[in-house]
């Protein structure tokens, strides 16, 4: 931090610490490498600026369709902002031999597919570049590509039950993803994060946008972490034992302790059957395109667990909720044997054993 003769000054903060910029007073704030940035310290600090009728700037290198291009499209809608994207060609800085070689030397030094990608992200600011690492980014471009992420997505009155799913962090940092199962996949109809909230006010404040929905009637089930039995919101009790108290202990469940990776396996496994109210949702699908592993460039491999970040809170809310569903999903040895056929459950089996499954399920269903 700089203090200049005139009592201004300057400060450099990490984005990750931005609630002690809260109760300041800047004219302006700088966002460097605003896609690597936690989204939440614009929310934040927004009505601040507003407030002192400031200015707020947003530099970045793209990294996937993030937060940073959804500020970048905002930006390009609003009358009153600046937008511009330039790549090296745009710029001059570099001639075509020496683009050449620096993409070369990318694809040299991390192989075909990362290389290409690396470099179209840091020389032509591309924002389709692959983004490698990332758990559900290529799944969700096709469901936005397929017209599945929009605002048309909406509760159904006649349909199927609300469950809720959810992550509780640190810091009093909690996501929230509403699923309406609906034939042939799940609407997430909303959505809903933040920090510095107690259990107590998480309640209300679901309980509000449940209201929504039949009148707060449409609630099946709320699904807490495995977790959440120890964690307090620094209260005095835990929060299943406050979850249970508002809305009951019958729309309470937990979600059993797994590993990481089957979560991220029931993620992946479900993400291609969902749809999302773009509107409601577009904080958590940021979050969820950002989710992933990280790339160690000297090991040239990636970790073994998503990278913990801003971005993880969402994804582990999300992945607890395809957990429940994978769980909910009746195993291929249960089905009906034609369905076993199908599905291809059913490798090899003589004709007198057909007959005599066959008879076996339909006794069984009489």
């Amino acid at each position: 931090m700089i203090e200049f003769v005139n009592g201004s000054t300057w400060q450099v903060v990490g984005s990750d610490n931005f609630n002690s910029l809260v109760g300041s007073a800047p004219a302006g704030i700088i966002y460097s490498e605003w896609a690597l940035a936690n989204p939440n310290a614009r929310i934040y600090l927004r009505p601040i600026i507003a407030e002192n009728n400031g200015w707020q700037l947003f530099i970045t290198t793209p990294r996937g369709r993030n937060h940073a291009y959804t500020t970048l499209k905002a930006a390009q809608k609003e009358p009153k902002s600046f937008a511009q994207v330039l790549t090296a060609h745009d710029t001059g800085v570099f001639n075509i031999e020496r683009l050449e070689a620096e993409k070369q030397a990318y694809i040299d030094e991390f192989g075909e597919e990362y290389g290409l990608a690396k470099f179209e992200q840091e020389y032509l600011c591309s924002f389709d570049a692959a983004n490698l690492g990332a758990i559900l980014a290529r799944a969700i471009g096709k469901l936005e590509q397929q017209g599945r992420v929009n605002d048309e997505v909406a509760y159904d009155s006649l349909g199927s039950q609300i469950f809720i799913s959810a992550d509780i962090g640190r810091r009093d940092t909690a996501t929230w993803y509403f699923w309406q199962p609906k034939v042939g996949g799940y609407s997430i109809i909303d959505h809903d994060s933040g920090w510095g909230i107690d259990a107590e006010e998480w309640c209300h404040r679901l309980g509000e946008k449940l209201k929504q929905y039949k009148d707060g009637k449409a609630l099946d089930k709320i699904w807490l972490p495995h977790d959440a039995m120890a964690k307090t919101f620094a209260a005095k009790h835990s929060t299943v034992e406050i979850f249970c108290k508002y809305f009951g202990s019958d729309k309470i469940g937990i979600v059993p302790k797994t590993s990481i990776a089957d979560r991220v396996n029931a993620a992946r496994s479900v993400i291609g059957r969902c749809e999302f109210h773009e509107s409601n949702c577009r904080n958590g699908l940021d979050n969820l395109i950002g989710w992933g592993y990280e790339y160690d460039e000297d090991k040239k491999i990636y970790s073994s667990e998503p990278k913990h970040d801003h971005t993880s809170h969402d994804g582990d809310g999300f992945s607890y909720g395809c957990q429940i569903i994978k769980m909910a999903e009746p195993k291929k040895q249960d089905l009906p044997l034609e369905q076993q056929l199908l599905s291809g459950s059913v490798q090899s089996i003589s004709m007198g054993q057909l007959r005599k499954q066959h008879f076996k399920q339909v006794k069984a269903r009489r």
